[in-house]
């Protein structure tokens, strides 16, 4: 289960910064974060459910996530994969799309501006202190609202949430 959680924004530079321990090695947690089978567990919010995932983890890898919301809206998210220093980092960059990858305009309640450059960055580390791993996520953005960075702050801290919990799990059945 996570042990701490921080999160930092600079509106300066559109820079969010989320970080987060967990009690797990960093392998098992560098895997949770990049295998399709545990995306489905963690990805989004509480109640937004993943039926699909993909994620080819090395460089010019392809990300695609479809995640259903409470009220059965569909929201899609592709992507490639920049850089991969496995288990140690990861970056990758994001857009939303339609159902079969193609770019499309953010929806209408995502909170995002007409300024907004139509991708997100997030370069994520994950750094071992002893058995435990913690994870810093450096998400950049720019032309967003502040309705959208607070959703993507909250957004983050639910999908780590259930990280954790998925990653407790997976550490239960493998014992």
């Amino acid at each position: 289960m996570a042990a701490r959680h921080s999160v930092t924004e600079d509106m300066a530079t559109k820079e969010l910064v989320i970080e987060r321990v967990f009690d797990a090695p960093r392998e098992r947690v560098f895997d949770a974060f990049t295998q399709p089978e545990h995306l489905r567990k963690w990805w989004g919010p509480k109640m937004v459910l993943i039926p699909v995932a993909e994620f080819d983890v090395r460089p010019g890898g392809k990300i695609f996530i479809a995640e259903r919301a409470p009220d059965g809206a569909m929201n899609y998210i592709a992507g490639v994969v920049r850089e991969v220093e496995r288990p140690s980092r990861l970056v990758f960059a994001i857009h939303f799309a339609n159902e079969n990858g193609e770019r499309v305009s953010p929806p209408v309640r995502s909170g995002l501006g007409a300024a907004w450059d139509g991708e997100i960055v997030s370069n994520v580390t994950f750094r071992a202190e002893g058995q435990r791993t913690r994870v810093t996520i450096r998400t950049e953005r720019s032309g967003v609202t502040a309705e959208f960075s607070e959703m993507a702050r909250l957004g983050w801290g639910e999908a780590l949430d259930k990280l954790a919990h998925a990653i407790a799990d997976d550490m239960r059945v493998d014992s």
